[in-house]
């Protein structure tokens, strides 16, 4: 492979590792976790074949540098000053060419930039999904305001430039907070999400949905997960932080009985959705905190044969673990973007389960996060 470096390594931050030596983070990650874990059996890392480009999803937020100026680019790390970025090694290039006419159509119908310090304004960010295998994309565009000006204009100028695009939302986010994206999205084109495929499945994304931003490791972390469950026909699995319902459809997908668990609306919309389109009759979707449920589900003895969970990366709570020793699934597999707070927790999963291994994949090459599984 070619060496590559990147123009902003220096000033940017998102990438901890020089991407030029993609080797060398495999090593130095693996290094990390068998440190982190050093009492448990922890696999070798996943890697990914050629780590670039892979990020299908692409947040520029805007900035005013100047009365008539302003810039599009990414938050320098460990601050709110907006680095301008054109180029980026781990973004896939058809999000950037629609981030860039985005960037070009606002100076042409000179929208007012939102002002971080004031809360005036109104562009605050946009956002480019791409489904990977679907070649699809979507647009968010987050403003203070309830009406984007000249959408109708806007909408037919990025598509007729863009024609994979095929959803734009308007999202008014009128409160002075740094989260991206708050309250419902108003979709101003298009016919519902885009569509991706992974693993055999058909997969709804809609521009607020969690889906992981690495499509071609994704597909092996779920593979992995699926194997370590080990599905048998009508087994009752729990997938508590479902998301979209990824995993939970795939093990629907190999016999099981699953049931999705989440707070997220939009999320959920997309998981029925998918169940519908996939024909996956054994999945149920239930919208609530994957803590409550697991309470109820405890107090009421209703049985769960194995466990999934993939918790923000917060982890999860006391009650939920409590709640699962109570249930005391055959097995539990915990998904984690947060290995520290995974091993903080493992120790009360021990309270009645042995952690049979830890198994690292890097999903985010040349930063420095690590998901890993662990197997309880």
């Amino acid at each position: 492979m070619k060496n590559r470096e990147c123009v902003h390594f220096k000033d940017c931050g998102a990438c901890t590792f020089r991407l030029a030596f993609p080797k060398v983070q495999t090593k130095k990650k693996q290094e990390y976790m068998q440190r982190l874990f050093a009492d448990y059996k922890v696999a070798p890392m996943v890697e990914m074949e050629d780590p670039y480009f892979y990020r299908n999803k692409v947040l520029r937020t805007f900035k005013l540098v100047g009365k008539q100026r302003f810039v599009s680019g990414i938050y320098e790390k460990g601050t709110h000053w907006v680095i301008p970025i054109d180029q980026c090694l781990i973004e896939d290039e058809g999000a950037k060419a629609i981030q860039r006419t985005i960037y070009s159509l606002a100076k042409q119908y000179k929208w007012e930039i939102y002002d971080e310090d004031t809360g005036q304004g109104l562009l605050r960010h946009a956002l480019v999904r791409i489904g990977k295998a679907s070649g699809e994309a979507s647009v968010t565009m987050i403003i203070k305001g309830d009406v984007l000006p000249r959408q109708d204009d806007f909408t037919k100028a990025l598509t007729k430039r863009h024609p994979q695009i095929k959803s734009v939302y308007v999202n008014a986010n009128k409160r002075k907070t740094k989260v991206v994206i708050e309250g419902r999205l108003n979709q101003i084109y298009g016919k519902g999400p885009i569509k991706d495929q992974l693993l055999g499945l058909d997969i709804l994304i809609s521009g607020d949905s969690f889906y992981q931003v690495n499509h071609s490791q994704a597909e092996k972390l779920y593979t992995k997960v699926m194997e370590l469950l080990d599905i048998k026909e009508d087994e009752v699995i729990l997938d508590a932080y479902c998301g979209i319902g990824t995993m939970a459809l795939l093990a629907a997908q190999r016999g099981a009985r699953s049931l999705g668990v989440d707070n997220n609306v939009s999320a959920l919309a997309d998981a029925r959705q998918m169940k519908k389109i996939n024909k996956l009759h054994k999945v149920d979707f239930i919208e609530e905190d994957a803590t409550v449920f697991m309470e109820k589900r405890a107090k009421s003895g209703g049985k769960i044969d194995k466990l999934i969970l993939d918790p923000p990366r917060t982890g999860t709570t006391e009650a939920f673990i409590e709640a699962a020793l109570s249930l005391a699934p055959e097995k539990i597999v915990y998904v984690s973007c947060n290995p520290a707070r995974l091993k903080e927790e493992l120790p009360l999963f021990e309270k009645g389960y042995k952690v049979e291994g830890i198994y690292p994949l890097d999903l985010f090459p040349f930063t420095g996060h690590v998901e890993c599984i662990a197997l309880l």
